[in-house]
């Protein structure tokens, strides 16, 4: 999420509404909701009218309640990993190579024998082990 546009906020939610929709019995953790201490912060929203959430405005609230200036990459990672280990899954999303925090999340879930996923365009790939 560090130093994409809109914390790819976007791209979190937009995922969050496929999987919900496509497993509506699932349980799901996005960490775009949590805040630093690793419960879900009160932003709500309909999820089918995602086009016309003003990301903007929802990136500069969820800092605010994540308190600006007082959240670090680290205790982003803290409250992401807690809430991790409880899963069976991970789902990822396209370019997620590139972030040091979902290679992290990936090792640690490939560690745990999770079953892995790749979002792209609508579109759930099981991923083979590694």
């Amino acid at each position: 999420m560090t130093g994409i546009e809109h914390h790819n906020f976007p791209a979190f939610f937009r995922a969050e509404a496929f999987l919900r929709a496509k497993f509506p019995y699932g349980v799901f953790i996005n960490p775009a909701r949590l805040d630093a201490d690793g419960t879900h912060v009160a932003i709500d929203f309909d999820v089918t009218d995602l086009d016309k959430v003003d990301w903007t405005a929802l990136s500069l609230e969820m800092l605010r309640l994540m308190g600006v200036g007082n959240i670090t990459w680290e205790t982003c990672m803290k409250r992401d990993i807690k809430a991790l280990v409880d899963m069976t899954d991970i789902v990822l999303l396209p370019d997620w190579e590139k972030s040091r925090g979902a290679r992290l999340e990936n090792h640690i879930a490939t560690a745990l024998g999770f079953r892995r996923w790749l979002l792209v365009d609508g579109e759930l790939t099981e991923l083979p082990l590694e």
